[in-house]
């Protein structure tokens, strides 16, 4: 049985940052973008938990970081996270161009300001299950689907729940 020597900082640190790095020290450019692409991920996760946060409250923070970290095991953040904003987008955007044109050439207005606007809120979850679950097996870019739901749900859904409001 022989005892090694102990071996000297240098042999430890194996920093490269002066000299060439050996090509059994080498990793390629996939696993270096994923450790990238980790860091990124859970840097946008804490942001928009301190997002979350500052807007709606401790308790909600708390809700929506639970959820999250269940999501977060099944379903890539980076894709709700896109899915959701795209739909925010096209609801936002169909409100504008063809729910509010469409009340103006009506002569009528949108009415009182709302605490909660259910066909944005049924809009929202429709166009992220249709867009993630139903529709990625025949449109695979799922931001694509979501901006389509959204700008053809919302209308519909506003003409259901508000028309009979508005003054």
């Amino acid at each position: 049985m022989t005892v090694s020597a102990p071996q000297s900082i240098h042999d430890i640190i194996e920093d490269h940052a002066l000299e060439r790095v050996p090509d059994g020290e080498r990793h390629g450019w996939l696993a270096m973008s994923w450790n990238t692409v980790g860091i990124v991920t859970t840097l946008v996760q804490i942001y928009v938990g301190a997002l979350i946060t500052f807007i709606a409250g401790m308790k909600i923070a708390l809700l929506s970081g639970v959820i999250v970290a269940l999501i977060g095991e099944t379903i890539s953040f980076p894709v709700i996270l896109s899915v959701l904003t795209i739909s925010f987008s096209g609801i936002m955007l169909a409100d504008y161009f063809i729910v509010r044109r469409q009340l103006k050439f009506d002569g009528s207005s949108p009415g009182s300001i709302r605490q909660v606007n259910w066909s944005g809120v049924i809009t929202i979850i429709s166009s992220f299950i249709l867009s993630h679950y139903i529709l990625n097996t025949i449109i695979p870019v799922e931001f694509i689907t979501a901006i389509i739901v959204s700008l053809l749900l919302y209308p519909l859904l506003y003409r259901v729940f508000y028309q009979d409001r508005q003054s």
